[in-house]
């Protein structure tokens, strides 16, 4: 079953929703890796969407937190032919437990860099217009997220 404490949404609403999702790994496919704070399952499919779209190889993920939305970035990365998966997250141990489970997904296309620093050290180390794809999901406070969109445009 699907946590949906934090959200806005029923229960019921939940478990339709992550029924209808495709996932792309047995891994993502489990519901309990979802625990709350993470991004929704068919959130995390509409964002590895966008990213097809985009055609996108270079990717930052601000916030990995447990790293399923970096999974479906990193998996999506891998299908399209390669690319570099960026992971900024400010917990060091949420870092090295996102780079595990990153690298035992064996995405051989994709070059995976996980940042266990603030968000804002990490996108100021990046040349400017060298990010193609962007996923803004840190720190949700409006003077954060203005700051992290004015440092990278």
């Amino acid at each position: 079953m699907l946590d949906i404490s934090r959200g806005n949404i029923s229960e019921t609403t939940a478990q339709r929703l992550a029924d209808g999702v495709l996932y792309p790994s047995e891994t993502l496919a489990n519901h309990e890796v979802y625990v709350p704070g993470c991004t929704e399952p068919w959130i995390a499919q509409l964002v590895a969407a966008l990213l097809t779209a985009s055609g996108k190889s270079v990717v930052l993920e601000t916030g990995g937190f447990t790293g399923s939305t970096s999974l479906w970035l990193g998996l999506t990365l891998n299908r399209l032919g390669g690319g570099t998966l960026h992971v900024a997250e400010i917990d060091p141990t949420r870092a090295d437990m996102i780079d595990t489970r990153l690298r035992i997904a064996q995405l051989e296309r994709v070059d995976v860099k996980v940042h266990g620093q603030d968000v804002m050290e990490v996108i100021k180390n990046f040349p400017e217009k060298s990010l193609g794809f962007v996923w803004l999901d840190d720190d949700h406070q409006q003077t954060h997220v203005e700051a992290e969109i004015t440092a990278l445009i």
